[in-house]
């Protein structure tokens, strides 16, 4: 470019007023912002002439005129400022690896260096005010058709599209990249001759698209078009003959650049989406759940207006299944089971449709195999849906229960006993047949042992065997394989929801003891037998209890806990449910409770009981919980802080529980509460003492028992002490409570008494109870020496409590107590006879009577 040069600053500033003015007045041309950054050049103004030519490159992307002028400019800017600070290590290293004229060797230690900078954020934000995007993306078109040392280009492209990646996680800057995205560039982003390269590319659109959401609405269009530009590419590579790994990342792509509504209903009317959904049928068995995935993702962002993807699925499934080839028709069945697992009712709305079912059914006898393990598959995961399940039942009951006849195709023999077991319970031969197949579960079994075959594969015989599992023979059968057993533990490590649940509920069921029936479900049990009516689970000896302790005994022997805490990283809250109430079932034999506390179940289970449980869930880990504080040390069974984070949960299932929980819950903060002064201070804060007081008004004997004792362990806490003194009501009660027919009640009752008797004003407080004498005499009487020392001890605070003349002290003579206390003075049991002889002195020795 030939610029005619003033020779005057005046005459530079001039034709800088004149650009100005020209930019302002018409419509903005590049060269006018080349001819002004010239007169900013010659001023030796380097920032403004380099914006001048950064703008004049947003209008004309690829003039090589422009990047050269850049190119000097930076370099003069440079020159000019000697100082190391972050913004011109930054411009050099820009002129550097960008410019072409470089020494290829010197390009590449400046673009990796800059790519290790850009790591930080700040120097990522340099990198963008400093034209770090458009010399970039210009360096990288440059590189398409050089072919000299490969080594040094593919690095250098690799440190070009690494700093790219981390200025488009800056959102000042993610337009100037989207802007770049065509075919060509695209191409040069992702370079799939190399693994590596092509993951850098695709984490460069990942950032991209993340940090484009929320874009101004004038710049919707540009990101539209260079999303439909990526996906179309990505969708490209999924039908080329390049590394798997490389495809299984394109699909995990297109999941992040489909970040909303308008990009999901988009992209399922384009070719690219029945591409993506054909890949469903790819050999590898990594890529099957990644386009369950997309589709699930796609659905989602749609927010229950899916009615374009149930088209696009619909049709694009049709097509294939109608086709000829048996290639096509695979495509269909293996796209149709990706969104099921997806979204059920959308696959629902396709097997369901006019005709779908009946013309597979038509003739499926005449297909292939593969197609009708696929077709069985489908019909497995459709299952999940009551609808779909009826339906199956109805239409496919004939030919699934033929295929268990099949003893020379033992696969579809087992998947089809796979989808017959989810019917049961809508058709009651299915059982019987099922049933009658007594070598059916060993074949499911000796699937998942089997560590050779795909995952898949194990993962559907574990569900098959879960429903089998509620009958009494498969939970002994299972249990008595040790093989088994010890299989589930590296299975459950695989990060598969379903398998892992499947699992859980295997263990569940072999591990659940037979729960006590209702008064209502009793009698209606006894209706059905007596109209002779069937279950589809019958009674059965095995089911007992002493059947289920010897089936827990053996999981626990075969790595049942180890099994457990792998399952226990599972997100599900389903699985979190079933997994608290296997631990209850096994903490429920306290034989059981130390090979708990052991192997590490404890930690899980305080996991069960915090975020991710369902309610039920977390009442039930509690309860685990629970039972294990009852019986052991709870300064052994847990660390000193997580004994303190088992008070909660306790209060709560105090508050919310059954009665057997609020039960066990008591007895458990009985246990806490005489550990030490920091656990009751925590089950004070949590408010639990109004939780034990207001169950002392429970009905149920072992509640209000419980609720008793357990008060009964706080009232060395001062403040609980404090709170009985100022409350004559709350004496009352314990008073009426140390008279109950119930011993452990009365023990508790009147022991807390026996405590807080010690102060003067408890002691008024008793005086005043009309049938309080009574009470204390009946104690003194009893024939249990733990209620006589009770009893002693509350006459003792009394008598000291009391000054000469007191008419309560004639009561307690007029009542017998001093002479009862006389007979205790030769109890046999030190503590009563010393508490008997104390209170005679004191009567003696001030005179009192």
């Amino acid at each position: 470019m030939t610029v005619g040069e003033p020779k005057t600053k005046e005459e530079y500033e001039k034709i800088i007023k004149e650009c100005t003015q020209a930019l302002k007045s018409s419509s903005i041309n590049p060269q006018t912002f080349i001819k002004r950054a010239n007169a900013y050049e010659q001023l030796e103004n380097y920032e403004e002439a380099f914006k001048d030519v950064r703008n004049a490159l947003s209008l004309d992307h690829s003039n090589k005129q422009y990047i050269e002028k850049a190119h000097q400019i930076l370099k003069k800017s440079t020159d000019k400022v000697n100082s190391r600070t972050p913004t011109n290590i930054v411009r050099t290293l820009i002129a550097d690896c960008c410019n072409e004229s470089e020494d290829i060797k010197k390009r590449v230690e400046s673009a990796e260096r800059l790519a290790a900078l850009t790591k930080d954020i700040a120097f990522a934000k340099i990198t963008g005010q400093e034209g770090g995007v458009e010399f970039i993306v210009n360096a990288l078109m440059n590189e398409v058709n050089k072919k000299d040392n490969q080594e040094f280009r593919i690095r250098l492209r690799m440190a070009l599209i690494g700093i790219l990646s981390k200025v488009s996680g800056v959102k000042e800057y993610t337009t100037l990249i989207l802007e770049r995205i065509n075919k060509t560039s695209i191409s040069l982003l992702i370079d799939t001759a190399d693994e590596k390269r092509a993951f850098l590319g695709m984490d460069l659109l990942k950032t991209l698209f993340n940090t484009a959401i929320d874009l101004p609405l004038n710049k919707i269009r540009i990101l539209a078009q260079a999303r439909e530009i990526s996906l179309d590419h990505l969708c490209n590579i999924l039908t080329q003959n390049v590394n798997t790994n490389i495809k299984v990342n394109s699909v995990h792509t297109i999941i992040n650049i489909i970040v909303d509504k308008s990009s999901a209903i988009a992209f399922t009317g384009t070719s690219g989406f029945a591409i993506l959904l054909g890949c469903a049928a790819e050999k590898d068995d990594r890529i099957k759940p990644m386009v369950a995935l997309a589709v699930s993702r796609i659905i989602s962002h749609m927010n229950g207006e899916d009615k374009s993807i149930r088209e696009s699925c619909e049709s694009n499934i049709s097509n294939w299944l109608n086709a000829d080839k048996e290639s096509e028709k695979i495509k269909g069945l293996s796209a149709l089971a990706s969104v099921f697992q997806a979204n059920v009712d959308v696959g629902k709305s396709i097997l369901l449709s006019k005709g779908f079912l009946a013309d597979i059914m038509d003739t499926i006898d005449f297909e292939s195999e593969q197609f009708q393990t696929l077709f069985i598959d489908v019909l497995s995961q459709a299952c999940a849906d009551k609808v779909c399940r009826q339906n199956i039942a109805e239409r496919c009951t004939g030919f699934l229960l033929k295929n268990l006849k099949l003893e020379s195709k033992n696969e579809i023999r087992i998947d089809s006993a796979l989808v017959l077991t989810k019917l049961m319970f809508i058709r009651r031969e299915i059982t019987d047949m099922l049933l009658k197949e007594e070598n059916l579960s060993d074949s499911f079994i000796n699937r998942i042992i089997d560590d050779k075959r795909d995952l898949n594969s194990r993962t559907n015989a574990i569900e098959g065997l879960s429903y089998m599992t509620i009958f009494a023979p498969i939970k002994e059968k299972i249990a008595k394989n040790d093989t088994f057993l010890k299989s589930l533990t590296d299975l459950a490590k695989c990060e598969n929801q379903p398998l892992q649940y499947g699992i859980t509920t295997i263990i569940d069921n072999i591990t659940q003891y037979p729960r006590e029936l209702t008064e209502e479900e009793k009698q209606l049990k006894k209706i059905k037998e007596f109209s002779k009516e069937q279950s589809v689970i019958k009674d059965d000896e095995r089911d007992k209890a002493e059947y289920v302790v010897k089936r827990i005994e053996n999981v626990l022997k075969n790595n049942g806990i180890l099994t457990l805490i792998a399952l226990s990283k599972t997100e599900s809250v389903n699985a979190h449910e079933s997994l608290s109430q296997i631990f209850l079932n096994i903490v429920t034999e306290k034989k059981f409770r130390g090979q708990v506390v052991q192997q590490g179940g404890v930690k899980v289970l305080f996991k069960m009981v915090g975020k991710g449980n369902t309610e039920k869930g977390i009442m039930l880990a509690t309860q685990a919980l629970a039972k294990i504080a009852i019986t052991m040390d709870p300064r052994l069974a847990f660390k000193s802080a997580k004994a303190t984070d088992l008070v909660r949960p306790l209060i709560i299932m105090c508050k919310k529980g059954s009665l057997l929980q609020q039960f066990e819950a008591l007895m458990a903060l009985t246990n806490l509460g005489s550990v030490d002064d920091d656990l009751r201070m925590k089950i004070l804060k949590e408010d639990g003492i109004k939780a034990m007081e207001s169950l002392q008004f429970t009905e149920n004997v072992m509640v209000r028992r419980a609720a008793t004792e357990a008060l009964c362990n706080m009232m060395y806490e001062p403040e609980v002490y404090t709170s009985y003194i100022q409350s004559p009501s709350k004496i009352k009660l314990l008073v009426a409570l140390s008279d109950v027919e119930d011993f452990e009640t009365r023990r508790a009752a009147s022991g807390a008494l026996a405590v807080l008797s010690q102060a003067e004003e408890i002691t008024q407080h008793i005086k005043k109870v009309n049938y309080g004498y009574e009470v204390i005499k009946s104690l003194l009487e009893d024939k249990s020496e733990e209620l006589q020392h009770r009893g002693a001890e509350i006459t003792k605070n009394i008598i000291i409590n009391s000054k000469k003349g007191d008419e309560n002290l004639n009561r307690l003579k007029n009542m017998g107590c001093i002479k009862q206390l006389e007979v205790l003075t030769h109890s046999r049991l030190p503590a009563i006879s010393r508490c008997a002889v104390e209170a005679l002195l004191w009567i003696r020795k001030n005179n009192l009577l």
